[in-house]
């Protein structure tokens, strides 16, 4: 089982629209200290690659 850690508004993005393409089991870690971070995101398609996200395991 894989857990990413999100650290901005696009890796969220990008890593959930991957985690929704892997087959296997993934688990996003939200800290309450970032809900109030802003971040450029942008338009069309994003897809990150898992483990390679800003603090990705």
């Amino acid at each position: 089982m894989r857990h990413e850690r999100l650290s901005n508004p696009a890796d969220l993005i990008g890593l959930f629209a991957a985690a929704v393409r892997d087959p296997d089991p993934i688990m996003f870690f939200e800290a309450k200290s970032l809900y109030p971070v802003k971040g450029e995101v942008p338009d069309g398609e994003i897809v990150g690659e898992l483990g390679k996200g800003q603090g990705g395991v």
